[in-house]
């Protein structure tokens, strides 16, 4: 198992995820100049991702945070245009993260990161 940190470029409130490609079992964790993102408790931080069609066909990734150093159970998805959204149950510093599930690799074409402050 790899293990990649993105960074993300924000713009306007906007964290833009850039075109990666990963393989099955690597896990790419998007960061905030090179940090993760801090969340009072009720804080949801969203994304939304757009993936490269396969010629396999599925291309199953999972996705969720990582909180205290602790990858939290996330949600798995195969469709080519997916989003995510967690809610903080703690204040303090989240990471976003996927994990390749399939047999070949998936190219992301990119995607979006926006946290709502309550």
């Amino acid at each position: 198992t790899a293990i990649y940190a993105f960074d993300t470029n924000e713009e306007n409130g906007v964290y833009k995820i850039p075109e990666i490609m990963f393989f099955n079992s690597n896990v790419v964790i998007f960061t905030n100049d090179g940090k993760g993102w801090n969340l009072e408790k009720g804080n949801k931080i969203n994304v939304i991702y757009e993936k490269y069609q396969s010629e396999i066909g599925d291309q199953v990734i999972e996705i969720g945070t990582i909180y205290n150093k602790v990858l939290n159970s996330g949600e798995q998805d195969n469709d080519l245009q997916g989003s995510y959204s967690f809610t903080a149950d703690n204040s303090g510093e989240y990471y976003l993260y996927m994990i390749g599930g399939s047999t070949e690799s998936i190219t992301l074409k990119g995607g979006e990161i926006t946290v709502d402050k309550h």
